[in-house]
């Protein structure tokens, strides 16, 4: 697939709702390759939609895409996927459906090539983030801990940073418009987009 959209999720609800939905994340995993454990085998939108007793081929959802990395903590658990293009929330959302209504799915998506970066998670809606393809040690000394952070960034701590950078005052946008243009980077900030559109 090219133009590879990672997003993370994280969802939350009842515990006896969350160990459910584990439960028939496994179960479809099980199904598909029962050599393998639970977080070593990628589930596909695919699996989910034969789950539900649709065929992969024709069913309503989007069917590529995989999702992987599950991490259950408590009544949360957690998981990526990489999808063709963009998020493609509704094979997850149909899942989570079909198990509780009670599930709160906050979510992040990034695709560089298609200038995707959207959440519908309000500690990162408005932030930045930094995707950088050099050293870090190539950028100003105020730059290098923004770029080696796995995170984001706030407008004030990003703007603050390129104006030392650059040495004058100027707007976000053309602060960020100068770094990309002299350094290997791309710097965008997370908009807010429903999950459920």
């Amino acid at each position: 697939m090219a133009n590879l959209c990672e997003t993370s999720y994280r969802i939350t609800g009842p515990e006896e709702d969350i160990s459910r939905l584990e439960t028939v994340i496994k179960e479809i995993l099980t199904r598909v390759s029962s050599d393998k454990g639970f977080a070593d085998r990628p589930m596909t939108a695919g699996d989910i939609a034969e789950y539900l007793g649709e065929d992969r081929r024709c069913c309503a959802c989007d069917c590529r895409g995989e999702y992987f990395a599950f991490e259950r903590q408590g009544d949360s658990l957690s998981l990526c996927a990489v999808t063709p293009w963009a998020p493609q929330h509704e094979p997850l959302l149909i899942l989570c459906d079909s198990i509780a209504g009670s599930f709160n799915i906050l979510y992040s998506a990034e695709e560089y090539n298609m200038h995707i970066y959207v959440t519908n998670d309000p500690d990162i809606a408005g932030k930045w983030t930094i995707d950088s393809w050099q050293d870090t040690e190539d950028y100003p000394k105020c730059m290098q801990e923004l770029v080696r952070r796995d995170g984001y960034a706030g407008t004030e701590e990003l703007e603050t940073a390129l104006k030392e950078a650059f040495g004058y005052d100027g707007s976000v946008e053309e602060l960020v418009s100068r770094a990309e243009a002299l350094w290997n980077v791309h710097i965008a900030q997370f908009e807010y987009e429903d999950i459920r559109g």
